[in-house]
């Protein structure tokens, strides 16, 4: 099954931690996306920008409004997703749960990837 694993952070955490640290806990995580890839657990990870960079696209009354930065207030910042192959769900968490990313300020929310196919066929595309 697939899954995808987003990753939340806590930026005022991260931004007090001196650099070399940051350095060295990036490094960290790396090395655990690499594991998991080597295991054919991974299928991609995606790093996002900061939301200093996002664009949110909305419809209001028939008009299109483009806004500078994100659509939602978090206290967290969301950076890397995560495209996870994994039996279960359950299996899914246990590959997650020993992200290093845990130890320091960050959270994965883990959600099953529907099919498109499924969804095509449902409506005759």
């Amino acid at each position: 099954m697939k899954f995808v694993c987003l990753g939340y952070f806590n930026q005022e955490i991260l931004d007090a931690m001196p650099q070399d640290e940051v350095y060295a806990f990036i490094a960290e995580c790396l090395a655990y996306g690499a594991e998991l890839e080597k295991g054919g657990h991974v299928t991609g990870i995606e790093l996002l920008q900061s939301t200093d960079y996002a664009k949110t696209v909305r419809k209001i009354n028939g008009k299109v409004e483009v806004t500078d930065g994100t659509a939602v207030v978090m206290d967290k910042v969301l950076v890397p997703i995560i495209t996870l192959e994994a039996e279960t769900i359950a299996h899914a968490v246990e590959l997650m749960a020993k992200h290093p990313a845990l130890e320091k300020s960050g959270s994965f929310e883990i959600r099953s990837v529907d099919d498109i196919n499924e969804m095509k066929a449902m409506v005759g595309k």
